[in-house]
C-alpha cells in the first residue's frame, strides 16, 4: 500500500479500527420493555388493511425521524431475517443480519475454507465499502471529510479506472455490456473482499493447521475457498430481468462478480495452476485493496 503514502495509510488504518459491527439482530428485539414501547402505537385489532396502513404510517414516521437526525443509533436499516448485509457510510458500521448467517454463507459444521469463502468474503466486502469511491470520502465518525492527499487520490482513481475498464468489457447473456462506472463501488468491494477474506483464511490456517480433505472431493482447502465464493452467486433470471437489473443495479451480474474477482486474484491462479495469459489468469490484473 505504498501508493497511499504514510499519512493516508495511517488514517485508513484508524478508520478501519473504528468500524463497528452489528450481528444477528438489534438489541431491542430481546428487550420486552423496549420492544413494547416501539410498537405501542401499532393497532392490530382491526382488519388486515387497517394493520397494513398502521404499519406503513409508523414506517414513514420512522424514516422522517431518521431524516431529521432523531433516530436511535441502535436502529438497523435492514430486518434481521433478510439474507443480505450492508455498510453504513454515516455510521461507519457493518451490519450482518441473522438471515445471512446460514448456509451457503455460513455453517458451523462445514470446513472453515467454505465459511471464509462465504460469509468471510461478504464481511470483507462490506468492510471494503468503507474505502471505495464513496466510502473513502467519509472519516472515522461517518462525516464527509477529505483525508486524502492529491497524490493518493490520483493513484486511487488510476487503480479504480482499471476496474471500470475491466467490467465494461463483460456482457450479460442478452449481449448488453455492463456499465463499469455504475458498478465501480461494488466491484471494488468484491475484489477487496475476496483478497482480504483469503488473507484471513491463510492466517487461520497458520494458527490452526491444515484442514482434513472432504470425502470424495478432490479439492484443496484453498480451492474450496474460491468454490464456496463462486457458489454464492448461482442464479437464474429471464432475459428481461437481466436487462432491467443491468440497467439499474449498482452490482455487476453474478457471473461477472465471480469472474471479475477471481481473474484478478493471484491466489486463485496459484492454487488452480492457471498458466499466465490464460483466460482465468490474465495480465495485467486490477488491484486496489
Amino acid at each position: 500500500m505504498t501508493w497511499l503514502g504514510e499519512g493516508v495509510r495511517d488514517y485508513a488504518l484508524s478508520k478501519l479500527d473504528t468500524i463497528t459491527d452489528r450481528i444477528g439482530y438489534p438489541p431491542f428485539v430481546v428487550n420486552n420493555t423496549v420492544l413494547d414501547s416501539r410498537y405501542a402505537e401499532f393497532d392490530a385489532d382491526g382488519t388486515l388493511l387497517d394493520a397494513a396502513l398502521c404499519a406503513s404510517k409508523l414506517a414513514i414516521q420512522k424514516k422522517a425521524k431518521s431524516a431529521l437526525g432523531m433516530s436511535d443509533n441502535s436502529d438497523w436499516s435492514m430486518e434481521p431475517d433478510i439474507v443480505n448485509a450492508y455498510y453504513s457510510l454515516e455510521r461507519n458500521e457493518m451490519v450482518f443480519p441473522a438471515g445471512i448467517l446460514q448456509p451457503p454463507y455460513f455453517d458451523s459444521e462445514q470446513p472453515a475454507s467454505m465459511n471464509f469463502g462465504g460469509i468471510g468474503m461478504v464481511m470483507a466486502h462490506e468492510l471494503t465499502h468503507g474505502f471505495d469511491h464513496n466510502g473513502r470520502l467519509y472519516d472515522t465518525k461517518g462525516n464527509m471529510h477529505d483525508w486524502w492527499t492529491r497524490e493518493a487520490e490520483a493513484a486511487f482513481e488510476k487503480k479504480a479506472t482499471c476496474f471500470v475498464d475491466q467490467y465494461s468489457r463483460y456482457k450479460i447473456s442478452t449481449g448488453e455490456s455492463i456499465d463499469g462506472n455504475q458498478t465501480i463501488d461494488e466491484n471494488i468491494a468484491d475484489n477487496g473482499g475476496i483478497n482480504s477474506a483469503f488473507r484471513a483464511f491463510e492466517e487461520w490456517l497458520n494458527e490452526h493447521g491444515s484442514e482434513p480433505s472432504l470425502p470424495a472431493v478432490p479439492y484443496t482447502s484453498q480451492q474450496l475457498f474460491f468454490i464456496a465464493f463462486a457458489q454464492l452467486w448461482c442464479f437464474k433470471a429471464s432475459a428481461s430481468e437481466q436487462r432491467i437489473t443491468n440497467a439499474v443495479d449498482p452490482h455487476s451480474p453474478p457471473s461477472a462478480r465471480v469472474i471479475g474477482s477471481i481473474t484478478n486474484s493471484p491466489n486463485f491462479a496459484t492454487h488452480f495452476d492457471c498458466d499466465p495469459g490464460r483466460p482465468m489468469n490474465p495480465s495485467p490484473k486490477c488491484d486496489l485493496w
